[in-house]
């Protein structure tokens, strides 16, 4: 992978983190309005979300532990590559 495709990566994942947080919100507000069918699928997007946010992490070798914090795979203790 080129730096230039890395970069465009980690902008990518971000992204996806930044969604990912804002559909977390939208899971809440369905949540409190016991609007179960708003919940439902704001869950369904919640996973598409992670699931292409683990795929992006994997591409660019960084591991997400939670939706706020991203390692570099070499940064997580008895880790290695």
């Amino acid at each position: 992978m080129t730096k230039k495709e890395h970069e465009a990566n980690i902008v990518k994942l971000r992204e996806v983190m930044r969604q990912c947080e804002d559909n977390l919100t939208a899971i809440k507000k369905a949540s409190e309005e016991n609007d179960m069918d708003k919940m439902m699928q704001a869950m369904r997007r919640q996973q598409r979300l992670n699931e292409e946010r683990n795929e992006i992490a994997a591409k660019v070798g960084t591991v997400v532990l939670s939706d706020r914090y991203v390692f570099a795979q070499d940064e997580i203790p008895g880790s290695s590559k």
